[in-house]
C-alpha cells in the first residue's frame, strides 16, 4: 500500500471516531474508470491485468480484484494487490486446456462495489504428447543420498535443494566432484546428464564402492582413469556412439560385466581394461587400427573370434594372461608385436605369423603352450629375450634367413627335435636353448661360429652339422668346442 492511500485510510478512521457514524462518512463510490482490463494466456494459465485511469480513480478504492469463472452467476471473487503504480494483476494456473472463461475487474470502498464490463478469455490447446511432468517427475529421484548431495551442491541452479532433469542436462563436465569418494554406491541417474560429451579424466577414480551406474548416450569419450579402480562397478553397457576410451579408463574394474564394445570405437588407450577380469568379449570394434599396451591385460574372458582386420600394431602386454584368447589368425597388416603381448595366452594356437611382421618383442609369446608355429616371417632379424620360452607346442620351426641374433631364453623349454641356425646369425644369447631336451639335430650354417654364451644348444644333440670349411673353427670356438665329437661336415646345403 503506497503512502497516499495510507493517509486516506487514516483520515477516514479519524472521521469515523469523531462522528461515531462510520457509514455516513464512507465516501460515495465513484464509477470505476480503468484505462485497460486485459487477459494474457500461456497454455493452461491466464494472467488478468487492470490499470486505473488515474490516481483519483484509485483513491476511491479501498480494495480491488477480479471476478473469474466459467459461469457469470458463479464466478470467484478474487482480491489483488497493486503491482506497479496504477496497475494490478493476478495469475491463475492449472486451468482446463481449450476452455472459455469469463472475467471482470472490480473495486470497492468497504460499502459499495462497482465492476468493469464482462469479458471472455480462452485457455490454450493441450500440448501434443503426454501431460507435462509433475514437479516430482521433473526432479531426479536419486537412490544414493551421497550422490544427490554432490549433484545438488555442484549443479542445482535454482537453489531448491533438488536437481531437475533440465539442470542435469546442462552439465557438460563432471570435473572431479566424485573422485575418490568411497561413500557413493549408486549413480544410475548419471544417464540424465545428457549434455555430457565425455566423462572427465579421473571423474570416478578410486570410487571403490560405486556399483550401479549408467552412462548417458551422449557420451563420446571416456577420459583417462575415469573409472580407475572402481572394483565393484557393475557397468554393463557403454554408449552406442562412443568413439574413444582413453588410457587406464577402466583399469581394475574387476566386476564390470561388459559383453560387448560399441562398433563406433576407433581408439582404446593403453591399459584401458587391464584387470577387468569379468568382461566377456567375443569381438573387438572393427575400426581399431592399433591395440595399445596392456589394453586387455589380465582379462581372461577376452576371446575374440577374429582381430580387427586393419590392426597394424599390438602393444606391450596387450593380451597378457588372457587364457581364452585364440583368434583364428593375426591380421596380415600387423607390423609389430610388443613385449609380453601374448604372454600366458595358453589357448593361442596360431600356426604362422604375417609375412610383413618386422618386430616381435621380448617374451611376446611366453608360455603360449599351444602355439604351433612352423616358420618365422622373413622380415624378422632378431629373436628377442624369451620370445618363445615355454612354447611347448612348437615341434618344428624354420628360422628366417635374415635372422642375425637369438637372444637370452628365446627358445627355452621348447620341444622341437631339430633346429637350423641361419647363415646370418652372429650371436646366440645365454640359455637361448635351455631346457630343449628333445633337441637331437642341430644344423649351423654360418661359416664363422656365432658368439655362443653357453652349451645348451648342443648338449642334447646327437649330431651338429656345420659347413665343411668351418669344422675346425667350431671345434676350437668358445663353448662350441664342448661338442668336438658331434660335428659333421655339411656336404649339401639343407
Amino acid at each position: 500500500m503506497d503512502f497516499s492511500r495510507k493517509i486516506r485510510m487514516l483520515l477516514l478512521a479519524v472521521a469515523v471516531v469523531l462522528t461515531g457514524c462510520e457509514v455516513g462518512l464512507v465516501p460515495e463510490m465513484r464509477s470505476p474508470s480503468f484505462s485497460s482490463v486485459s487477459a494474457a494466456v500461456n497454455g493452461d494459465a491466464v494472467t488478468l491485468t487492470a490499470t486505473f485511469k488515474s490516481e483519483r480513480d484509485l483513491s476511491s478504492a479501498l480494495e480491488f480484484g477480479f471476478y473469474f469463472g466459467k459461469d457469470e452467476n458463479s464466478m470467484d471473487r478474487l482480491t489483488a494487490a497493486l503491482a506497479d503504480g496504477l496497475e494490478y494483476s493476478l495469475t491463475l494456473e492449472n486451468l482446463e486446456y481449450s476452455a472459455a472463461y469469463l472475467y471482470k475487474a472490480w473495486v470497492g470502498n468497504g460499502r459499495d462495489e462497482l465492476t468493469s464490463d464482462l469479458r471472455k478469455v480462452a485457455t490454450g490447446n493441450e500440448p501434443v504428447g503426454p501431460d507435462p511432468p509433475s514437479p516430482v517427475e521433473r526432479n531426479i529421484e536419486f537412490k544414493d543420498p551421497a550422490v544427490k548431495a554432490i549433484c545438488v551442491k555442484n549443479w542445482d541452479l535454482d537453489g531448491d535443494g533438488e536437481l531437475s532433469k533440465a539442470e542435469a542436462a546442462k552439465v557438460t563436465d563432471l570435473g572431479l566432484a566424485f573422485m575418490g569418494n568411497e561413500a557413493i554406491s549408486s549413480f544410475e541417474e548419471l544417464e540424465c546428464f545428457t549434455g555430457l560429451k565425455s566423462v572427465a579424466d579421473s571423474a570416478f577414480k578410486l570410487c571403490r564402492n560405486l556399483a550401479d551406474v549408467r552412462l548417458p548416450e551422449s557420451v563420446l569419450v571416456v577420459g583417462e582413469r575415469a573409472f580407475a579402480e572402481c572394483g565393484n562397478m557393475l557397468l554393463s553397457k557403454l554408449p552406442d556412439n562412443l568413439t574413444t576410451i582413453k588410457t587406464h579408463a577402466f583399469v581394475g574394474c574387476s566386476r564390470m560385466p561388459l559383453i560387448s564394445l560399441p562398433e563406433t570405437i576407433t581408439e582404446i588407450g593403453s591399459w584401458a581394461f587391464s584387470r577387468c577380469s569379468n568382461i566377456q568379449l567375443a569381438a573387438l570394434p572393427s575400426k581399431l587400427t592399433t591395440i595399445e599396451g596392456g589394453v586387455f591385460a589380465d582379462c581372461p574372458g577376452v576371446a575374440p573370434a577374429e582381430l580387427p582386420a586393419n590392426v597394424h600394431y599390438i602393444g606391450d602386454w596387450a593380451f597378457c594372461n588372457d587364457v581364452d584368447f585364440n583368434p583364428k589368425n593375426i591380421p596380415s597388416g600387423v607390423k609389430e608385436i610388443g613385449r609380453y603381448a601374448f604372454q600366458g595366452c595358453g589357448s593361442l594356437a596360431w600356426t604362422d605369423l604375417p609375412d610383413g611382421l618386422l618386430e616381435i618383442g621380448q617374451y611376446a609369446f611366453f608360455s603360449c603352450h599351444k602355439l604351433k608355429l612352423t616358420k618365422l616371417p622373413s622380415s624378422i632379424y632378431c629373436l628377442h629375450e624369451g620370445v618363445f620360452e615355454n612354447c611347448r607346442g612348437i615341434e618344428t620351426l624354420t628360422l628366417t634367413e635374415n635372422l642375425n641374433k637369438i637372444e637370452t631364453r628365446a627358445f627355452a623349454n621348447c620341444l622341437f627335435s631339430q633346429i637350423t641356425i641361419p647363415r646370418g646369425v652372429c650371436y646366440v644369447g645365454p640359455q637361448a636353448f635351455n631346457g630343449c631336451g628333445h633337441l637331437r639335430q642341430v644344423i649351423v650354417l654360418p661359416e664363422t661360429p656365432p658368439e655362443l654364451e653357453d652349451t645348451f644348444l648342443g648338449d642334447n644333440a646327437n649330431v651338429i652339422f656345420v659347413p665343411a670349411v668351418s669344422v675346425e673353427k667350431y671345434m676350437t670356438a668358445p663353448n662350441w668346442s664342448e661338442w668336438k665329437t658331434k660335428y659333421k661336415a655339411l656336404t649339401i646345403d639343407p
